[in-house]
This record gives C-alpha cells, structure tokens and sequence, in this order.
C-alpha cells in the first residue's frame, strides 16, 4: 500500500502519541498545561508517559520558538 501514509493512520494511540507531543512543545513540557490542552486529568497524562504509552523526550525540547521572546 504504497499510497498509505503514517499520517493516514486512524489509531487512537498513534494520534493520542502526536497530540500528547504537540501538548507538551506548545507548554514546553509542562505536563499539568499539557493535559489539560489535551482536556484529561494530569494525572492520566503522567500515567500514560510513565507506563510508555505515550513517548517524550524533554531533552528534545525546541525551545527555539520561544527564544525570540527572550531577546
């Protein structure tokens, strides 16, 4: 199926994956601002990052986009 893109996909742990990561930039991995963006509980977030069902590496943060504010 070469026409099938990852993006294409209809798995809710691949979007929960992509919307927790797109969370946790927007808040600079704030994890309490990223859950409630994403409208669960913080404590639902923290699970889900500790038991591996959602990934995030902080060390990866871009912090890029906020350092035009900085200057």
């Amino acid at each position: 199926m070469e026409w099938f893109r990852e993006s294409d996909s209809l798995s809710y742990e691949w979007w929960e994956q992509r919307l927790a990561q797109e969370a946790l930039r927007r808040t600079r991995g704030d994890i309490a601002a990223a859950a409630e963006l994403m409208g669960i509980s913080r404590a639902s977030l923290y699970r889900k990052l500790k038991n591996g069902s959602i990934q995030w590496d902080s060390e990866s943060l871009d912090l890029s986009l906020h350092s035009e504010n900085a200057t």
